[in-house]
């Protein structure tokens, strides 16, 4: 199984109860999604709150770090969660809810992949 194809997608989620932090009140979820699919037809999903304040990511940061990470992905094997991921800590210093994104998605590729979930793998 390779990875053909990676897609950062944003959307903004109403919270079902607004929280006040700061003085601010968070009435919504900026939330961004990788969707990568694989040669064989699987399809993964990650997802991450942007966070500006707590992680110094926001939503176009996060965006812009998935697809310049992308074409890196490109090939590999979604299960190798190690080298995959040392690959991502090479290429790009930070960003850690970006790879997120994508590490989630990997792990959600490889236990469709294996029929285990997340937490067997």
């Amino acid at each position: 199984m390779k990875i053909t194809k990676i897609e950062p997608i944003v959307a903004d989620l109403p919270l079902v109860r607004p929280f006040k932090m700061s003085g601010v009140e968070i009435s919504v979820s900026e939330n961004v999604f990788a969707r990568i699919e694989t040669d064989n037809g699987l399809v993964g999903w990650g997802e991450a709150s942007s966070s500006p304040a707590m992680t110094g990511e926001t939503v176009e940061s996060m965006v812009a770090a998935i697809r310049f990470l992308a074409p890196y992905l490109i090939g590999r094997d979604p299960s190798n969660f190690i080298e995959n991921l040392n690959e991502m800590d090479w290429l790009l210093y930070g960003n850690a809810s970006a790879k997120t994104v994508l590490e989630i998605a990997l792990y959600d590729l490889a236990g469709k992949a294996q029929q285990k979930s997340m937490g067997e793998l």
